[in-house]
């Protein structure tokens, strides 16, 4: 009954996502246009307000393609099958490749890497979401240092990320992994809050699990793990 329920609530989430995307298109295709033709002639209050459609319409978008993102895994075709970590590691590299050298990133990479049983794209997905975060919740007088580490143990490969980053405290521990849980604001720090609740669920799908160890200021410790192959 459970699993019927989570199937339902996929299937509502992807289509009102969906269905979201034609109006915010036609509102963001008349913002361009006024943009264009029409923002010189506002004056100085009203261009502010109409950054602020802009601005709100980006988010909107961008928290739409999240949620498909987030009702999609699952409903995919799921592989799994043995994935070389070390293939999972230099792609998640590749694609944060800019965002690392704007930062001016230090990321750290174990020696050995083993192969786990998962879904390729699916655990891509699940360090580029973690690796963002590192980069992302810098503290401002500081670059990024990133550093994974691999073990085994019995039948489980057990990940962690740990970064110098800004922290978090003990209390919001369980609540960063529920969708839409964010702890700063839009201006601070860009965001959906809907990127670690993708990792808890992929993970899941997986048989793995994650948790954070952190404090404010300290930096955090992420700790994942996947079925060993």
């Amino acid at each position: 009954q459970l699993e019927e329920v989570n199937k339902e609530l996929e299937d509502f989430v992807y289509s009102v996502s969906h269905d979201l995307r034609a109006p915010l298109r036609s509102i963001s295709g008349f913002a361009e246009i006024i943009d264009r033709r029409h923002k010189a002639f506002l004056n100085e209050e009203g261009q502010h307000y109409f950054d602020n459609i802009i601005k709100a319409s980006k988010q909107m978008g961008e928290l739409i393609d999240d949620l498909l993102k987030f009702s999609r895994i699952g409903r995919k075709a799921i592989k799994i099958e043995p994935v070389a970590l070390g293939d999972v590691l230099k792609k998640t590299m590749e694609t944060l490749s800019d965002q690392i050298k704007k930062t001016g990133a230090r990321v750290n990479l174990p020696g050995q890497m083993p192969f786990i049983q998962g879904d390729l794209t699916l655990a891509t997905h699940i360090f580029i979401n973690l690796l963002e975060n590192g980069l992302k919740y810098q503290k401002p007088d500081e670059a990024p240092c990133i550093d994974i580490g691999v073990a085994v143990k019995d039948q489980m490969v057990l990940v962690s990320i740990a970064d110098n980053g800004i922290g978090i405290e003990p209390e919001y521990h369980d609540k960063i992994f529920k969708i839409f849980q964010r702890l700063h604001s839009q201006e601070d720090y860009p965001g959906t809050g809907i990127g670690l609740a993708a990792v808890k669920k992929s993970l899941q799908i997986m048989g793995g699990e994650v948790r954070v160890e952190s404090a404010l200021g300290k930096g955090s410790v992420f700790r994942i793990s996947f079925l060993k192959h």
